[in-house]
């Protein structure tokens, strides 16, 4: 049977101050998991979500500074009000890794609730802006959803994140800068090293 969805929209950025969200019901939150993608209502077929890992992992190991795309659907959130429910989970999740970045993008699907949520990280504001996620959600999974086929709305959903970040820009960390100049350095003094080396010869 399918389930009614209602597409009310609530966008949250994954780095809002979490720290009144945990209160007592942050034991009902799931951490980290070894998927990206968890069905926790079991609306989303096997093909998919292989379909899904593999697209996931992909753009995580092509993206300079490591994108996280999380995809999680569940039968509910119980009495959590959803704009908490979207921060506190993507914390949850980037809490396991100490020292990552902000850099995820959270796709929540809860069915009692009638909602359907996406959390943009703080590096990744200016790649998925608000404007994007308004589009995502309202022109491509809502009415899918709506329709009972949540398989077809995520994934085409992850495929519309995917094609954002794969044409904008990643900001990198710190860190991938600072290596970045080291090599640049090195390969400067390597150069020199050899056209000195021609010259003497």
């Amino acid at each position: 049977m399918k389930r009614p969805v209602v597409t009310a929209l609530t966008v949250m950025l994954l780095l809002a101050s979490a720290g009144g969200v945990f209160a007592a019901s942050d034991k009902h939150i799931p951490g980290r998991t070894s998927r990206w993608v968890n069905d926790y209502a079991r609306v989303i077929d096997p093909d998919t979500r292989r379909y899904l890992e593999q697209r996931i992992r992909s753009i995580k190991q092509t993206t300079p500074d490591p994108v996280e795309i999380i995809v999680a659907t569940f039968k509910t959130i119980d009495n959590w009000d959803i704009k908490d429910f979207v921060t506190a989970y993507g914390e949850r999740w980037r809490e396991a890794k100490k020292g990552r970045r902000d850099n995820g993008v959270v796709i929540v699907l809860a069915l009692k609730e009638g909602g359907v949520m996406m959390g943009v990280g703080r590096n990744l504001r200016k790649v998925v802006t608000d404007k994007d996620v308004d589009r995502i959600i309202k022109n491509i999974i809502s009415p899918r959803a709506a329709k009972g086929e949540y398989s077809l709305g995520l994934k085409e959903g992850v495929e519309a994140v995917i094609t954002i970040i794969e044409k904008g820009k990643v900001p990198a960390t710190p860190a991938i800068m600072i290596v970045r100049l080291v090599l640049a350095a090195l390969g400067c003094v390597l150069i020199v090293y050899l056209i000195k080396s021609y010259r003497d010869k």
